[in-house]
């Protein structure tokens, strides 16, 4: 079993008496990329929220290497771990090469010519090279989002949480962030991904987590989850799981209701 090296420990959240996540007990593990998966509303990029430190638990904990998150300063966090938010907005037209160098701030003390060869290889990896001088702004959905995952790999942590990275992506880039995250798995990395996408974490995920209703239904091996029965009563809506004709990983199959 991979090392967990970030630790949620019956951790709840609530806004009034609403509750967004229950109780919820779950490892980030190196050398793994965990699924994160569930319908609208199951509280999911709460979860990642917590997981990253931007909030605080009203019950439980989340620990890092065995500390409370909110015992780490701003900048030793930013070290550690870096995020993707659902959506990336800026106030200032910046260049895209500002918003991936963005991501070397907590490098203050970085050799000279580090930041500029991280952000070239970020830059290289989420295919947005030729768009360096844009203002970001001006780019489409797809291609902001791709920018921000160049931000992220740029600060070049251990921990990567990300929150839908490839919602507006198209094919061949959705296949292209969920390759760049294996290699950091493969690199010794902590990677969770939210994923709407079930195939695409069938296909990538090592583990993967379901949510509804703020609970975690079940964690485990991708094979072990993703299972006809569970999917179809987690999404109210009927769905087959059958072995990939293809890749050997399960091929998730919504039917007509």
């Amino acid at each position: 079993m991979s090392e967990a090296i970030l630790r949620a420990v019956g951790v709840g959240y609530r806004v009034d008496d609403a509750v967004l996540v229950d109780s919820a007990d779950l490892d980030i593990r190196r050398g793994e990329v965990l699924g994160i998966v569930g319908p609208n509303g199951a509280g999911k990029s709460t979860l990642v929220s917590l997981l990253a430190g931007e909030l605080d638990p009203v019950a439980g904990e989340v620990l890092l290497d065995g500390r409370p998150v909110g015992e780490f300063r701003p900048l030793e966090l930013a070290q550690r771990r870096a995020v993707l938010p659902q959506g990336t907005v800026l106030q200032f037209a910046f260049r895209v090469l500002d918003v991936v160098m963005m991501g070397r701030y907590p490098h203050r003390e970085a050799t000279p010519g580090e930041d500029e060869a991280a952000v070239a290889a970020a830059m290289g990896s989420a295919d947005v090279n030729h768009l360096s001088e844009r203002l970001f702004p001006t780019l489409s959905g797809g291609e902001q989002a791709r920018v921000a995952f160049a931000r992220v790999l740029a600060q070049a942590t251990e921990i990567v949480l990300l929150d839908e990275p490839s919602a507006s992506l198209d094919l061949r880039h959705q296949e292209l962030v969920m390759s760049v995250l294996e290699g950091m798995r493969d690199a010794g990395a902590a990677v969770a991904a939210v994923l709407h996408d079930l195939n695409l974490a069938a296909r990538h995920a090592d583990r993967v987590a379901v949510m509804a209703g703020g609970t975690l239904v079940e964690v485990g091996p991708t094979r072990e989850v993703l299972r006809g029965d569970l999917l179809s009563e987690v999404y109210q809506h009927p769905v087959k799981v059958i072995p990939h004709p293809e890749m050997d990983c399960p091929l998730v199959l919504p039917l007509p209701t």
